[in-house]
């Protein structure tokens, strides 16, 4: 199947978590890029026009803040295992925010349905 690939953002302080969802992804057809925080991740996308969305740890809330008016369309996926965090991302209007609560034991399985959900025309290429 040919076509663009979907560049994917990961933003997480923990390495060995970043490195296992990026892994999972790439293998699905998707490019991604990693970010250990938030201003890593608003370089990222100063710098980069074609990133397409914006998967993100329970400090992906602050991020949303600083791009809510640059890349209001941009679909986000927020993973946190934080009920509180799941709350607030529902009180976000008008933005492509979704919260996904995590089981450690799945985590990647469950970036990658939210991903694939979020964005339907960029299903996985394999």
């Amino acid at each position: 199947m040919g076509g663009k690939k979907q560049h994917l953002l990961v933003v997480d302080d923990d390495t060995l978590s970043s490195r296992i969802v990026a892994q999972t992804l790439k293998a699905k057809g998707y490019t991604v890029s990693t970010a250990s925080d938030g201003s890593a991740a608003l370089y990222i996308l100063a710098h980069n026009a074609h990133v397409d969305m914006v998967v993100a740890d329970h400090h992906g809330l602050e991020l949303l803040e600083a791009i809510k008016d640059t890349r209001r369309s941009m679909p986000v996926v927020i993973v946190s295992d934080d009920p509180a965090v799941a709350e607030s991302v529902n009180q976000w209007d008008n933005l492509s925010v979704q919260c996904k609560l995590e089981d450690p034991h799945d985590h990647a399985a469950r970036v990658l349905g939210a991903v694939v959900s979020m964005m339907p025309a960029a299903r996985p290429l394999c």
